[in-house]
């Protein structure tokens, strides 16, 4: 921590700064700008990320994960809201879940029998869930997930872990209809009240 009392200390800092980046090895500054290039946009990471498991699963199980980032993340402006990444966190853990649970050997298609049985049947049931038995069956589902508690770290470590413009969205709808006085008063009790 350093103290500040002139302009002059402000840009001595910055040019600290500055030469101690000029300094480090080409491929050190490579990468960390790339670190803070993935660092900067988790979200899309954790889009594509999303189409890749239903990509690798292609049962209608994970279907609306890609539907969720094409339907809704990639449509919210200027960012997906939080309830958004608890969902897409949830869908995700249920998933792994009923993934899970589909593996053991008590269900019909899981057998040897069953196995065999269907191998040429590409349409049965387990296949379009995409609940069928197979190793690492939910490899790109737990990466899924851990890119979405990174990134949900990452919006918490900004600030940004937070319904966007609640307050002010429900402030504006609960004056839209009011007189001019009420909507002082309104707006006067809400500042008192911390809003």
């Amino acid at each position: 921590m350093h103290i500040v009392t002139s302009e002059q200390d402000i840009s001595r800092l910055e040019d600290e700064a500055h030469n101690r980046w000029q300094e480090r090895n080409i491929f050190a500054r490579l990468l960390t700008a790339l670190g803070n290039c993935v660092v900067a946009h988790t979200d899309i990471l954790c889009f594509f990320m999303a189409a890749v498991a239903h990509a690798r699963c292609a049962g209608l199980i994970t279907l609306p994960l890609p539907l969720l980032v094409f339907f809704w993340g990639s449509l919210s402006a200027p960012r997906p809201s939080k309830l958004f990444w608890i969902t897409m966190i949830a869908y995700t853990e249920l998933v792994i879940v009923v993934k899970f649970f589909f593996q053991f050997g008590f269900w019909v298609w899981n057998t040897g029998a069953g196995e065999a049985q269907q191998e040429n049947e590409p349409y049965s049931l387990n296949y379009l869930l995409g609940v069928q038995a197979m190793r690492y069956y939910a490899t790109a589902d737990v990466i899924l997930l851990i890119m979405l508690f990174f990134h949900r770290y990452m919006l918490r470590r900004l600030g940004l872990w937070k319904d966007a413009n609640v307050q002010d969205t429900v402030f504006t709808v609960s004056i839209r209809h009011r007189t001019p006085e009420e909507a002082r008063r309104t707006k006067e009790r809400i500042e008192e009240e911390g809003g």
